[in-house]
């Protein structure tokens, strides 16, 4: 079997991201929307409950992978607090919709995030764009890469 290269989207990645979106939402559950912390609004809850589950899973994939992952996270987070919600809650259904409108800000800054190196990538290196010298070694040579090689020994 092949060991994975460092392109690939990795399920191991995947299952720690999973995990950590659970631990990080159920702290902030604990913390935040429990009675004696329950300051804020039920709404606001349940969207920095989405905010922090796909924020922090997120980081356990590659910079890459960091927008796919967040959206999976996010697609996922969603239907199971859809699935689990109980219909007796008196924000229920809104608190699936905040939930997903919390998970959609870290998709946004992973997505932006996203955009942003690929446009760095794309744009020519000084050091590599071409023009007419080739560096024979690492040290300053002031000779034409062509000029270089038509030089007798």
């Amino acid at each position: 079997m092949e060991a994975p290269s460092n392109q690939e989207f990795s399920l191991l990645r995947l299952l720690a991201a999973v995990l950590v979106a659970f631990v990080a939402s159920m702290v902030w559950f604990a913390l935040f929307c429990c009675e004696p912390f329950n300051s804020m609004g039920s709404y606001w809850g349940n969207a920095l409950l989405g905010l922090s589950g796909v924020f922090f899973g997120a980081l356990c994939f590659r910079t890459r992978h960091r927008f796919v992952g967040s959206v999976i996270l996010l697609a996922g987070g969603v239907a199971i607090d859809g699935f689990f919600e109980d219909s007796g809650d008196n924000v229920y259904p809104f608190s699936v919709v905040w939930v997903a409108l919390g998970g959609l800000i870290p998709v946004a800054i992973y997505g932006l995030l996203a955009v942003i190196t690929n446009c760095r990538r794309s744009q020519p290196n000084s050091q590599s764009r071409t023009n007419g010298w080739q560096p024979v070694s690492s040290d300053n040579n002031s000779t034409p890469g062509t000029a270089a090689s038509r030089r007798s020994p």
